[in-house]
């Protein structure tokens, strides 16, 4: 009897445990808006003598995250999306003067949060490190020929994606700035080598608490 009395305070200890555990993960949901800036060069093309070069410009990115954490933890753990909604693509070596279309840029990862220090008073800085997939669609029927023979009208690539940034905490809410950069491979022609791009997305929002 007594055999089972323990093993049914161990089990009730392990559930008790269990359950403290769950009720101390908080989950957050972070709206987040800002800049996205395209750090390096889609790539070039040749067409014959002619180097036909792209680039993807700059423009509004906006984002969401939902956010597990545990208050006593370094550690959390963060599914969400960065979206660039105005962009454009433009090209050189076509028509002498170029041309120039609509671009849009989807970007999903899961990540790990680490909080490398304490939070020094109300600020709490964070690292990111995760991978995901990245969507390019293009608007290539505002293109030249030339180009739209070039251009595929989208194209998903696996993504690593890293960051940094600080909360500065209001209670349930904190003010949030980060940075972050999807490293991805990006193919312009079936015939052209795979360009390493660098896709910034600079955003401030709020880290909201929901339980």
């Amino acid at each position: 009897m007594r055999t089972v009395t323990k093993a049914a305070l161990a089990a009730a200890t392990l559930l008790f445990a269990g359950a403290a555990d769950v009720s101390a993960q908080r989950v957050q949901v972070v709206p987040r808006a800002g800049v996205f800036v395209s750090g390096s060069s889609l790539g070039e093309v040749r067409d014959g003598t002619e180097a036909i070069k792209a680039d993807l410009e700059g423009g509004l990115g906006v984002g969401l995250a939902i956010e597990l954490g545990m208050p006593a933890s370094p550690f959390g753990l963060r599914a969400g999306f960065d979206y660039a909604t105005d962009s454009k693509i433009s090209t050189s070596g076509i028509n002498e003067g170029g041309a120039e279309a609509g671009a849009k840029l989807l970007a999903v990862a899961g990540d790990l949060v680490i909080r490398p220090l304490p939070r020094l008073l109300l600020v709490q800085p964070y690292l990111l490190a995760g991978a995901g997939l990245k969507r390019y669609d293009f608007e290539v029927s505002e293109l030249g020929s030339g180009a739209r023979d070039i251009f595929s009208e989208s194209q998903t690539d696996f993504a690593l994606h890293a960051g940094a940034g600080v909360d500065i905490s209001l209670g349930a809410i904190a003010l949030r700035a980060e940075v972050s950069d999807y490293v991805s491979w990006f193919q312009l022609a079936s015939d052209s080598e795979k360009e390493m791009q660098h896709d910034v997305f600079a955003t401030v929002g709020l880290r909201i608490s929901l339980f």
